[in-house]
Parts: structure tokens; sequence; C-alpha cells
């Protein structure tokens, strides 16, 4: 597909045929939507989640428009088997912090959630005629350090770094986070289990010394 912007609203096109739309946008964006023009001038290194902001808006835009019936999915930092020979975004977060990183991923986190997770939530949507609006999928919120003090413990063979104090100041925890999605009956994958998944799948593909 033409991934260039004149191409989006005659690609969107032709999703009005098919009437039912469902969708995955990576929620990790949280937070910069109300401050796009700050960031934009004080952060440029941070256009992807503006791309993502944008383009979530004008999908939204466009069904209204064309009458479609769209379902937003918005999945925190996705972990699990890779099923792609290459590191993805999501598990680097993982691979780095195994590898020692002090990041705190401060405007990158809110948590996490195992792909299978996401997949069956795509499923669930498109079959549920209930299902409207924005779904946040993810197995909770939480601080980042929180997520390494998890990963410290389940793989103690690899230096960790144990962070202090907030890494995401003024986050909120939420341990029902995606309310709507497990209302429907999604049932997710403990965190502790996605994070053996990947680091399984990092040793077996060699992206983990």
């Amino acid at each position: 597909m033409d991934r260039s912007p004149t191409s989006i609203p005659s690609e969107l096109s032709l999703l009005h045929k098919a009437f039912v739309v469902r969708f995955t946008s990576s929620v990790w964006f949280v937070g910069y939507v109300l401050r796009v023009h700050k960031m934009l001038i004080l952060r440029p290194a941070k256009w992807y989640p503006v791309s993502k902001t944008l383009a979530e808006k004008a999908a939204w835009e466009f069904a209204e428009k064309n009458g479609l019936d769209v379902v937003a999915i918005n999945p925190a930092t996705c972990l699990g088997q890779l099923l792609q020979p290459g590191l993805n975004a999501s598990c680097a977060v993982l691979q780095q912090l195994l590898q020692g990183s002090t990041d705190t991923q401060e405007y990158h986190w809110l948590g996490a959630v195992h792909v299978k997770d996401v997949a069956a939530a795509q499923i669930l949507l498109f079959e549920s005629p209930r299902a409207s609006g924005r779904y946040l999928c993810t197995n909770g919120i939480y601080q980042f350090g929180d997520f390494a003090d998890r990963v410290s413990k389940l793989s103690p063979e690899f230096s960790v770094y144990r962070f202090t104090g907030e890494t995401q100041p003024g986050l909120v925890a939420c341990k029902d986070a995606a309310k709507k999605l497990i209302d429907l009956g999604l049932i997710f994958t403990p965190v502790e289990d996605a994070i053996k998944d990947t680091v399984n799948s990092l040793k077996a593909k060699g992206l983990l010394n």
C-alpha cells in the first residue's frame, strides 16, 4: 500500500464496502494527544506517537462521514513469541531491559499485553455486535519500574536495572484498565507468562545474549 499522506483517503475509501472495521493502534502515545503542538517543538524525535494520534483521528472522521462501523483497539507494549525473524519495537523494550538499560520509557510505557490477547481482542470485537468506540488492550496500567521488578524476579540471570521512584510521573495504576474488553469476556494472559514467552523467543532467535 502507498504510505504517503495523500493516499490515505483513497485507501480508506476501500473500507467503505466492508462496513465493519476493526483496527489496532499503539496506546503509548496516550498523554501526548493534548500537547501535540508543544511536543512538535520541544520533542522532535517523538513523531511516532504524533502519527498514531493523527491517523486514528483521521479514521474516526472518515468513519463518521462515510457511515462506517469502526472500533479501535489500543494495545499497550505487546509481548510474546516473535513470529518474524527480527526484533520489533515492543519486544525491544524487554530485550534492552534484560541487557541493563536504564531507560525509564517515560513517554513510551503504559503497561504490557500478550500479543495473543491482542489477536483475541480483534476477533472478539469483530464478532461482537455490542462493540463500539475505543478499547484499551492492556493487562493493567502500572509503572515501568514495577515491570522491571517483575522481569528481574523472573530472569535473575540477567542484570536488570532496579528503578527507584516513579518512572512515569503521575501515572496512576489500574488493574482493570481494559474493563471494556474484560466485560465482553476477554481473559488476559498473566504478564509473567508474557515475559517468559518473550524471553524464550528472544533466546531462540539469538536476540538475547
